[in-house]
């Protein structure tokens, strides 16, 4: 008899450990196949990409300017020679340098027509960007290279570029530029 109540004792428990193993597995598989519902504190993956959307927030978008020849305004802040000053959206890598990228990315477009009817007046200048300096509110902005200017109407041209292209970032309201170590106005007004 004690074999039998032992048997029976094993054969209990070999049955509930199979009904509770299955019953676990059971639920598991369930939870497996659900489909995917993001929370909120699941972030989406581009899977083409293999990349996260927040690693495609990598990018920042700033403005280029270039000029509106005998536009008069209408497109843009007026300048010199009856021209407009305007801005173009770029894409540059997010850095912590935004300013500095964004002057890179102006002096390294060499063609002198951009989005077929703006003119880039510094596109036969060869500028780099040496330093940038930002003190309070001004941006201090050093260049080297050749500053090739197209004539007269250039002059305002140039300038403008440069300096509303820096002029769009928070908490600079004016701007300084050098080239060579000689200020931008001084070479422009032929001093």
């Amino acid at each position: 008899m004690s074999k039998v109540v032992v048997f029976t004792f094993i054969f209990l428990l070999i049955s509930g450990g199979v009904l509770a193993a299955s019953s676990f597995f059971k639920e598991s598989s369930e939870k497996s196949f659900n489909k995917f519902t993001p929370t909120p504190d699941t972030e989406p993956t581009n899977v083409i990409n293999n990349i996260s959307d927040s690693e495609s927030d990598k990018d920042e978008r700033v403005k280029i300017f270039f000029v509106k020849i005998g536009d008069d305004g209408d497109s843009g802040k007026k300048i010199g020679c009856g021209d407009s000053l305007v801005g173009i959206e770029e894409v540059i890598s997010q850095t912590s340098t935004p300013l500095v990228s964004t002057l890179q990315k102006l002096l390294s477009i060499e063609e002198r027509t951009v989005e077929s009817d703006l003119y880039n007046s510094l596109a036969d200048s060869d500028l780099r960007v040496e330093n940038v300096f930002i003190e309070n509110d001004t941006a201090k902005i050093m260049l080297t290279g050749k500053l090739t200017v197209g004539g007269v109407c250039d002059t305002p041209r140039v300038s403008e570029q440069l300096s509303q292209t820096v002029l769009q970032f928070p908490n600079i309201e004016k701007v300084e530029i050098s080239v060579n170590g000689v200020s931008l106005d001084d070479i422009l007004s032929g001093r």
